[in-house]
């Protein structure tokens, strides 16, 4: 009997053991998650995004088209993109019925998700956005507003002014401070320069000028003042800081407004 009793607790002992280990192990493991092999180093980092949806945000026309071999391609079916704040519509200029909405994002490295609608981001600054898809490369342009809506509506088309071939610095001598802008829809984010004030101060025998610009970012009111130096080249005002070179066209340069910008950009309206 002495035998039967020590022999039933050792198998007591290890059959608790075991349950122990077991509920341990399940305790360690993670339901869904994949344990770490650390003998195989530090997992890789993940990709990032190259784009934000931020910086895709307004109206996109289609006007050029090729084939992955750069080979142009003849098309009357213009694809028309806009986003707004993560939201996305995609339609052809043709079907003009044929309409679809939905969500926007941008999937690391460099693929659009919009509408249900898949494309590979070739390229996007600006004013142009290049996009991949099954079929045949896709070169946008950004715009205020659609061809089929300026249609008959030369109001919204019309330019207040005219863009100038040629300029005299020495008219913009002295500060001035942007008190208006205006910009195409969706075109400022949180990482877009914008012009707090231009400075001309002295001219050079070349005819170009230096002076002090001062910007900000889009959604920071920060200011950052830079020293710079201005010429008007080739029907462009160029503005040359640290902050990098600027290019403009001029719709106004006299001693009472000075008026300037990109035409898909920001157009900056300024005053002593």
């Amino acid at each position: 009997m002495k035998h039967k009793f020590l022999l039933s607790a050792l198998l007591s002992f290890l059959l608790g053991t075991l349950t122990a280990q077991v509920v341990v192990a399940n305790k360690v493991k993670r339901k869904g998650v994949r344990p770490i092999d650390m003998s195989k180093g530090t997992p890789a980092p993940a990709v990032n995004a190259m784009y934000t949806i931020g910086q895709l945000n307004g109206n996109w026309q289609e006007f050029r088209r090729t084939d992955v071999s750069n080979r142009r391609q003849d098309f009357t079916d213009t694809l028309l993109i806009s986003i707004r704040n993560n939201k996305g519509m995609v339609k052809d200029q043709i079907s003009m019925n044929m309409e679809m909405m939905g969500e926007a994002s941008v999937e690391a490295p460099s693929t659009l998700n919009i509408a249900g609608d898949t494309y590979t981001i070739k390229k996007a600054d600006s004013r142009i956005m290049v996009l991949l898809d099954d079929d045949a490369v896709h070169i946008m342009k950004r715009v205020a507003y659609f061809t089929y809506q300026t249609v008959g509506k030369d109001s919204i088309r019309a330019p207040r002014y005219t863009v100038l071939n040629d300029i005299n610095l020495r008219n913009l001598s002295g500060k001035w401070f942007v008190y208006k802008r205006e910009a195409v829809p969706g075109y400022i984010n949180e990482n877009t320069t914008l012009i707090k004030s231009v400075s001309v101060l002295n001219y050079n025998e070349d005819g170009s000028a230096s002076g002090e610009i001062v910007t900000y970012k889009g959604e920071d009111n920060i200011s950052e003042p830079a020293p710079c130096t201005i010429s008007f080249t080739g029907g462009k005002l160029n503005i040359n800081s640290k902050t990098g070179s600027m290019w403009f066209s001029v719709l106004k340069a006299d001693n009472n407004e000075f008026i300037f910008g990109e035409e898909h950009g920001v157009m900056n309206y300024a005053k002593h």
